[in-house]
Order: structure tokens, then sequence, then C-alpha cells
């Protein structure tokens, strides 16, 4: 005949606190994440190129603040997003395109010009060196050699 006078109560879970640490790991998460869209983009290698080597590439020079100078041509853009089919006549798209950064270009710029280049029909797109910090920019004159 043990009956206890005092049995413990099941203490119910608060669900206001429960609710706040959802909260804040929700709030974490989003904070911590990144919403920029990521692609993959096809880049020619030498190796994996139909053309042959007595082909010259067609050289564009980029540079960070996202100039675009296509070498040879006068053909210059203060930025690559003014890329129409207009400037089409200027390149040859069957040509192998070699996209040569400046040393301070970033990588976003970099992927965005090249995307812009295929987009506008030029098939063979790679990425070359970056050019030396001390290499002539876009700007200049055309009859420094590359």
């Amino acid at each position: 005949m043990s009956t206890l006078l005092y049995q413990p109560r099941r203490r119910a879970l608060s669900l206001t606190a429960l609710i706040d640490v959802v909260f804040i790991l929700l709030m974490f998460f989003m904070l911590t994440s990144s919403f920029t869209r990521w692609k993959a983009v096809d880049l020619q290698s030498p190796v994996a190129s139909n053309s042959t080597a007595a082909d010259v590439p067609q050289l564009i020079l980029l540079q960070a603040d996202g100039a675009l100078k296509l070498h040879d041509s006068e053909l210059s853009l203060a930025h690559f997003s003014e890329l129409h089919a207009q400037h089409l006549s200027h390149f040859k798209p069957t040509q192998a395109t070699l996209v040569l950064p400046a040393a301070d270009t970033d990588l976003q710029t970099m992927i965005a010009a090249i995307e812009q280049l295929q987009q506008l029909g030029l098939t063979a797109v790679t990425l070359g060196n970056a050019l030396p910090a001390s290499a002539p920019s876009a700007t200049q004159t055309q009859g420094s050699a590359l």
C-alpha cells in the first residue's frame, strides 16, 4: 500500500523556447548563405581543340572593371555587357577565342565575360593566362605585341 502522495508531473516542453531556437537557426543559415547563381562554363583546352596549331586565336583583353578590347581590332567596349549581335562582325565565330584577363580581374567578371561571348555565338572561347600588372591596358594603343 505504498501510494505516493506526491507524483511528479511531467513538465511540458515549452514551445516558445523551441520556436526561438528554430528562428535563430533560420537566421544563422540565411545570413551565412550565398545566393549567387552557380553555373558550369565550358572551357576549350588546347588538347581538345579542333583547331590546328597554325590557327592564331582571337585575343580579347579583359580589364578588372569589365572593359573589353579585341586585340588587333577597333572593337573596344567600356564593359563586356555591351556586347551585342552587331559586334559579331568583328569576330570570327569558328576561330578559337582566348580571353586574357588583367592580373587584378576577379573570377566572376571573367566567367560573366566568357558567358557573354558564348551567348554572342563564339563557340571556342577559353581563358588564357592573366596579363601581368605592367601590361598595357585595353584603352591604350593596339600596337603592343602580346
